[in-house]
């Protein structure tokens, strides 16, 4: 899985340079070598049937559910309920100085990153991963959704934000295409797994140890400013798949795979759900449209209310005090009137 520098570059040395390493992805593990059996809720099945191989970040991968015209879905929790696979670890290239498999836990419709991403098993291991799945919506424009960053709504305007190579909407479909632009502008060539670019030939093996890794390391160091020159956006909505490993070491190998000598080479897996709950993370404006105009229609009303109360009162007052002068008035003229016919 890992190379150590000294021994790939002794083992690049010694081979042509005219040797395309496109050419040892095809010698790699084939599907049906590497998975040795496959079941899903306790029932075997054809291991090609549900899984794909391709060639993905110079590693060979081996996609569940690749297929989005047919996908398994879990309907029960535990470990007999989901995944069940036993792999076959029989060789090793020359430079490694790990072992094992590393599993992605990604979306059906995300890039998988396998680079700087993903669980770790040993060989001569059984492995419990359980899983938890997460769905998180934010609010686009105008509101701010990561902080002091706007967010991308990629399932209704991805034909905006669309690669060039992969021919794939989405935020980790954006950020594969800029680093694969990044590798390739500056070694001229690109790996098995990688989109078709005119004029831009396979690597050798010196241009994959020279140039392609040590450029793939820098371009897939997840930096804000490596993501933030990509222009790629951070997405509105996401789904993040959470695993919980456990780990026992396999100690009789007697009746797991026929004709595979020792047990350094043997793995077995099993990928279920914890529960078949989907925690969800929702966003939504603190006033919507219809409360925001009830709110500002509630303000002018009270004040208006009050400014026409206030008036009403006023009135009141001016019409009690015209009364009231009136009354003095008339009162004043009937006694003044009264006084002068008296006197005469």
């Amino acid at each position: 899985m890992e190379h150590s520098g000294k021994a790939a570059t002794e083992w690049n040395e010694n081979i042509d340079d005219s040797f395309l390493l496109s050419n040892l992805s095809i010698l790699s593990w084939d599907l049906n070598s590497f998975l040795a059996s496959c079941a899903w809720e306790n029932v075997s099945f054809k291991c090609s049937d549900i899984f794909v191989r391709t060639i993905s970040q110079s590693m060979s991968c081996f996609t569940f559910n690749a297929d989005l015209t047919n996908i398994r879905y879990a309907n029960r929790v535990g470990s007999y309920s989901g995944l069940s696979l036993k792999i076959n670890l029989g060789h090793f290239l020359p430079g490694q100085r790990t072992a094992g498999v590393k599993i992605i836990l990604h979306d059906s419709t995300e890039f998988p990153n396998t680079f700087n991403r993903g669980i770790l098993v040993a060989p001569n291991t059984t492995a419990y991963i359980s899983l938890n799945k997460k769905e998180s919506k934010y609010l686009s424009l105008p509101h701010k959704a990561y902080g002091t960053e706007y967010c991308f709504d990629y399932l209704q305007d991805g034909d905006i934000i669309r690669s060039e190579f992969y021919r794939r909407s989405g935020y980790s479909w954006c950020l594969a295409e800029c680093r694969f632009k990044r590798i390739i502008s500056t070694c001229q060539c690109s790996m098995a797994g990688d989109p078709d670019v005119p004029g831009i030939p396979h690597c050798t093996v010196k241009g994959y140890f020279q140039c392609y890794l040590p450029m793939q390391i820098i371009a897939y160091k997840e930096t804000p400013s490596n993501q933030s020159d990509c222009y790629c956006p951070l997405p509105c909505y996401k789904v993040e798949h959470a695993g919980k490993i456990s780990t026992a070491a396999i100690i009789n190998t007697s009746g797991f795979v026929d004709g595979i000598p020792g047990s350094n080479s043997l793995i077995e897996i099993k990928i279920y759900y914890e529960e078949l709950l989907t925690l969800m993370e929702e966003h939504v404006p603190k006033y919507l449209l219809p409360d925001l105009l009830g709110a500002i229609g509630g303000q002018i009303g009270l004040f208006t209310g009050a400014s026409i109360l206030t008036l009403l009162e006023f009135l009141e007052l001016v019409y009690l005090l015209v009364c009231v002068l009136v009354s003095f008035v008339y009162n004043y003229i009937q006694v003044k009137w009264r006084t002068q016919e008296y006197v005469h």
